[in-house]
C-alpha cells in the first residue's frame, strides 16, 4: 500500500497477508498517519459523542490461511477477527511513512492514543515491524 492518508482512527490501519509461501512481505510506504484531529466523534451531530482509544497502525499480520478474495457471505463479527495460525515467513516494512500529532499518549477525552497497537486477536506470531526512513512530527 502506498500514497495513503490515515487520520483519527480507532483501531488503526491494518494489512494482512495469507498463504504458505517461503516469504511474505507487507509494505506500507509513502503515506501519512495522523493522530486525533479537531473533529469530534459525534456521528452526524445527531448522536452522543463517543470517546474511544485510538491508534495509527493496528499491527500487521501474516497468516497461513485467509478469507476468500471475494467473500460470498457475511463475515462473522468482529470482522477483524484472525482465525488462522501466524506465518513465520512474514516480514513487514513501513517505509517513508510520516506520523503526525500523537500527543502525550492520551486523546482529548483521556483515552489511549498510540502510533502502534498490537492486534487484539494476534496469532502466535506477529511479525517485526521495520520502520525505515519514517518521520515523527509532533509526537510525544
Amino acid at each position: 500500500m502506498s500514497n495513503m492518508m490515515m487520520a483519527d482512527n480507532v483501531r488503526g490501519f491494518n494489512l494482512i497477508v495469507s498463504g504458505n509461501n517461503e516469504k511474505q512481505l507487507l509494505v506500507f510506504k509513502d503515506s501519512d498517519v495522523y493522530g486525533e484531529t479537531d473533529a469530534e466523534d459525534c456521528p452526524g451531530g445527531k448522536h452522543d459523542c463517543t470517546c474511544m482509544p485510538k491508534s495509527g497502525i493496528y499491527s500487521f499480520a501474516g497468516l497461513h490461511a485467509g478469507k476468500e478474495f471475494h467473500i460470498g457471505s457475511s463475515s462473522p463479527y468482529p470482522v477483524d477477527h484472525l482465525m488462522a495460525y501466524g506465518s513465520w515467513a512474514t516480514a513487514t516494512d513501513i517505509y517513508k511513512v510520516n506520523f503526525h500529532d500523537f500527543l502525550e499518549g492520551r486523546s482529548r477525552c483521556g483515552k489511549e492514543q498510540v502510533i502502534l497497537k498490537t492486534h487484539r486477536d494476534g496469532s502466535d506470531y506477529i511479525p517485526t515491524h521495520h520502520f525505515l526512513q519514517c518521520e515523527f512530527d509532533n509526537v510525544h
